[in-house]
């Protein structure tokens, strides 16, 4: 059951595309609203792929894509993308957009 919460937020992203390069920028129509920020413990990692999920209050997860201009961070110093699976059952807090074709990470801070 719990790998089913994981599986299902990717493959709802790899039906819509999300995951492709060219989905990953956002439209100007694509945006379902404001800057959204999200708490919690990072489950996975996909450098590949460049996905995120995220564990959030009461098992929750939440994927995000991460796109070139994704800052990512931990105790103030730039983390590159493909040292962020080593982070991986960290907290971290996720600001991201909604859109129609996933939620675009802008900024990973690792807090714990």
């Amino acid at each position: 059951m719990r790998s089913m919460k994981v599986l299902l937020p990717i493959l709802c992203l790899l039906v819509a595309g999300a995951t492709s390069p060219a989905a990953a920028q956002a439209g100007k129509g694509d945006t379902l609203g404001p800057a959204e920020t999200l708490s919690g413990k990072i489950t996975l990692v996909d450098t590949a792929q460049k996905l995120l999920v995220v564990e959030g209050a009461r098992g929750v997860t939440y994927s995000f894509v991460l796109r070139a201009g994704t800052r990512i961070s931990s105790g103030g110093q730039k983390v590159k993308l493909d040292e962020l699976p080593a982070h991986k059952g960290k907290q971290a807090s996720v600001k991201f957009v909604p859109t129609r074709r996933g939620n675009l990470a802008q900024a990973v801070e690792i807090t714990g």
